[in-house]
């Protein structure tokens, strides 16, 4: 494939897509962690820079990170007893910074996740830097083989684990 026909795939998959239009000037809040319930019984855990283009996990940035993680366990505490499970599916899993934020149950069950739309930031939000620049090292390979760079993973934990490395005490 040439260098056009790929801008046109980029083009047409990623930077058009309306679940991915405005990732770089999300502006909402600063909460980069979110969640929702998955068929009733897992805490499906959600991550977007909400604060581009600040680094999410600088020094200065992690404590709120583990707030954002922290008000989230706590939400599933008062709102969510059904819950058993926090789960979470990313490419930012292969990332050290990322994985410290989660219980070793958690980093331990950590796999491949294939079986997932194509199309979602759990793919392609690996191709912009933290302060929504393009990462051209990572879009190099992709156009050299074809292949992401970091595969998202998938990775679960017990929510009694969740909560208590966020010292939220159990139900």
């Amino acid at each position: 494939m040439d260098s056009s026909s790929f801008s046109d795939l980029v083009e047409l998959l990623f930077l058009n897509l309306d679940r991915t239009k405005g990732i770089c000037t999300h502006q909402m809040d600063t909460h980069c962690f979110d969640y929702h319930i998955w068929e009733n019984e897992g805490a499906f855990i959600h991550f977007f820079n909400a604060i581009v283009p600040r680094d999410p996990f600088s020094e200065r940035e992690i404590p709120h990170r583990k707030n954002e993680l922290r008000d989230i366990a706590i939400d599933v505490r008062d709102f969510h007893p059904e819950v058993k499970y926090a789960f979470s599916v990313s490419w930012m899993w292969n990332l050290k910074k990322f994985r410290l934020l989660m219980p070793d149950s958690f980093n331990d069950s950590l796999k491949v996740f294939k079986d997932y739309e194509f199309y979602t930031q759990s793919y392609w939000g690996q191709f912009y830097r933290y302060d929504g620049t393009v990462n051209q090292e990572r879009v190099q390979k992709f156009k050299k083989d074809w292949e992401f760079p970091l595969e998202p993973l998938i990775g679960e934990c017990s929510i009694d684990d969740f909560m208590k490395l966020y010292g939220v005490r159990a139900r």
